[in-house]
């Protein structure tokens, strides 16, 4: 606007206003430099505004992303406390299953000793039997000389005295007297 009115006021001047023209035209040049430099920023900040956008976007995107890092990184420091306990867990089922089997090894080892000694005790039950039963027999046979004995001396009588008939064997092969046995035995 302002060099169309200084070409105005040139023409109007005539020779005198040579120096409008020339002001007139040093400003038409400015005025197209001046539009064209706006033009030019105005292209630069419409791409400037892209880019912000793009910017805002790209941030927008990083933020989520850091997000979801960080719902990830409590996740698996939910996970590792899981797996801390589930340790802890399985440590102190290990060190019970450890004290448990101690016992076992401990009563396995009181039950090793305990049939040794049963059967320790066993032997001495069949030596005392072995040696009973040869008693017995010892005494059967005491017996029957004294019965043949009292025999020959008095007469057979047709029913045996109270308590002096033996007893039969016992399936075992310990041969057992019955105590009025022994007693009629002991008095004679």
């Amino acid at each position: 606007m302002l060099a169309l009115n200084a070409t105005i006021e040139a023409a109007r001047a005539g020779e005198a206003g040579k120096g409008f023209a020339v002001v007139a035209t040093e400003v038409k040049n400015l005025a197209t430099q001046t539009a064209n430099a706006t033009e030019e920023i105005s292209h630069q900040m419409d791409g400037m505004q892209s880019v912000t956008d793009e910017t805002v976007k790209v941030i927008s995107a990083i933020q989520e992303i850091i997000d979801q890092i960080g719902e990830n990184a409590h996740s698996i420091a939910d996970a590792v406390g899981t797996q801390r306990m589930s340790t802890l867990e399985i440590s102190e089922n290990a060190r019970q299953v450890a004290v448990g089997t101690s016992q076992v090894t401990e009563n396995i080892s009181g039950v090793s000793d305990a049939i040794l000694e049963t059967g320790a005790v066993a032997e001495q039950v069949f030596g005392a039997a072995d040696a009973l039963n040869g008693q017995s027999e010892k005494l059967r046979a005491e017996v029957a000389n004294i019965r043949c004995g009292r025999c020959i001396k008095r007469p057979v009588r047709k029913t045996p005295r109270r308590g002096c008939e033996l007893p039969a064997r016992s399936e075992s092969g310990i041969a057992g007297l019955r105590l009025s046995h022994r007693i009629a035995m002991l008095r004679l």
